[in-house]
């Protein structure tokens, strides 16, 4: 009689088991039925600096240059314009700290794309010349690139400034407009929509405990329907 008694916990806690595991299971399933959570890669290390030269941007480290920023320069009786240049993909005029960077973005894609215009009085002085981008700090660049031939979106906060020298001995005034790139992040995820400035992931990752409960309440469920019969 006692192995009896024995037998039958044993296909109780058998039967359990297997009611565990299937309340885990329909929790994995929920978990895997929720979308990835988004990775941003976010640069904030040391200024770039065109500085009167240029430089190159690879956003994703594939040793691919991605963006190319150039310096303007003139004098007095020109207007000089600084660029970027894309093999591919576009950028955006300035855009709004937390515009939607995603594929409903207007880009510009034709390279090279002048950033902003300047000229230089006589005193060494650059100012705007109805460039898209202002000679100001903290503007906001949207990017869009390929990898393995699939759209990526990302941002750059760039400052367009102006340098020059004055007017001396008949010389006429010199003048240059540099861009410096002080951050920048992208979306790793193809396609994902990332925000102008956003440098961290907002999409919400369920809790294991929340998980776990569901799990719990599936258990309790079949228990319940089992003490019925």
């Amino acid at each position: 009689m006692q192995k009896l008694k024995d037998l039958g916990a044993k296909k109780a806690k058998s039967l359990d088991s297997r009611l565990f595991a299937y309340a885990l299971a329909g929790g994995a399933a929920l978990v895997s039925a929720t979308p990835a959570n988004a990775a941003i890669i976010h640069y904030s290390g040391p200024t770039l600096d065109t500085a009167g030269s240029s430089f190159n941007l690879d956003l994703d480290g594939d040793l691919t240059t991605d963006f190319t920023f150039q310096s303007g320069a003139g004098d007095s009786a020109t207007v000089f314009a600084a660029y970027v240049n894309f093999p591919g993909g576009g950028v955006t005029g300035p855009l709004a700290s937390g515009t939607p960077v995603n594929a409903a973005t207007a880009f510009n894609t034709t390279s090279p794309y002048k950033l902003a215009k300047g000229n230089v009085d006589q005193a060494g002085v650059v100012g705007d010349n109805g460039g898209v981008y202002a000679i100001a700090p903290n503007q906001y660049m949207g990017l869009t690139f390929d990898i393995s031939g699939v759209a990526h979106y990302g941002w750059a906060r760039l400052e367009v400034y102006g340098t020059g020298t004055p007017e001396v001995n008949g010389l006429l005034a010199q003048g240059q407009l540099n861009v410096r790139v002080m951050e920048y992040a992208y979306e790793t995820n193809s396609r994902a929509t990332i925000a102008a400035g956003q440098t961290t992931s907002t999409v919400p990752e369920p809790s294991s405990l929340a998980m776990f409960a569901l799990g719990a309440a599936g258990l309790a469920a079949m228990r319940r329907r089992k003490a019925a019969k």
